[in-house]
């Protein structure tokens, strides 16, 4: 099979799209098959643009990851009638899609119950974007957990974020201004660059991580590794991601499959580093 397909991505500049996007490729690449990637740059005209410029390529298929909620978009794809896959959320009423997302409910609770058994119990949650299922499942997620771990939820350690970097400065900023006493004893930031914005302006406001303040975030992008400390991350298997979302792609290009839409959920996995460290009595 020697047919091009296409990727739309929403932000080349975060490591775990650019990563996802690189292990797709090669996984395609060892079928034979070469594949463009285009970066929406978070803007739902450009991904609108995006799939008008795949589609007059002739591309066979299009892997597809969502600024957001965009029905123009989601109309734009089941009217192409070629296959598509979706990661990271689903569409109703398609019929030329699969679905390959993570399971991001249960990264969440496990990065709660592993706070609770530290025994953090003034738990903070810097959310993403509402208007993507990722940022509405985490922190719907994080609510549940709190719950099934008898912790109080507290409205004023919530914190809007719109899964950048500048999110995480401006939360560490807010969360400085409260009494010492008041604040949360760890925060679950709802990606990892999110959360290196916390690290960073904790520094500077002189708030130490995780003697202060203990920090997970989501996606466990490489830089977890390198930065200081290295950063606790619920890890989105991008491997596994990209080997469902190619051989679903294929599949269907290649006539195996037609009709009712295939859902892969990918489990991810807490990655624990030293951002974290135990709270009072560790249960």
């Amino acid at each position: 099979m020697n047919s091009l397909v296409g990727m739309i991505i929403p932000d080349g500049m975060n490591q775990f799209f650019s990563a996802l996007a690189l292990q797709t490729q090669r996984q395609l690449a060892n079928m034979g098959i070469p594949m463009v990637v285009l970066n929406s740059d978070n803007s739902s005209d450009n991904e609108m643009q995006g799939v008008d410029l795949l589609l007059k390529m002739n591309v066979k298929g299009i892997i597809f990851v969502s600024v957001g909620d965009n029905e123009e978009v989601y109309h734009q794809l089941r009217s192409s009638k070629i296959p598509i896959v979706i990661v990271d959320r689903e569409i109703p009423e398609t019929e030329n899609c699969d679905f390959v997302i993570s399971n991001n409910k249960v990264g969440i609770i496990e990065a709660v119950k592993y706070l609770k058994t530290l025994g953090h119990e003034k738990l903070g949650i810097l959310k993403g974007l509402q208007n993507t299922d990722p940022g509405r499942i985490r922190y719907q997620a994080f609510l549940e957990a709190l719950d099934d771990c008898g912790l109080k939820h507290d409205p004023r350690m919530e914190f809007d974020g719109e899964f950048d970097y500048l999110s995480g400065t401006k939360a560490a900023d807010e969360i400085y201004n409260f009494p010492k006493a008041k604040r949360p004893t760890a925060v679950i930031s709802c990606n990892d660059f999110m959360a290196f914005g916390l690290l960073q302006g904790f520094a500077r406001l002189e708030i130490d991580v995780p003697k202060d303040i203990s920090i997970i975030g989501v996606d466990d992008i490489p830089l977890c590794e390198w930065s200081n400390p290295k950063l606790t991350s619920v890890r989105q298997d991008t491997t596994q991601i990209a080997i469902w979302a190619a051989k679903y792609l294929v599949s269907r290009i290649a006539g195996e499959c037609s009709g009712t839409p295939r859902l892969e959920w990918v489990e991810p996995r807490l990655i624990k580093r030293e951002s974290v460290k135990i709270c009072g009595k560790k249960i």
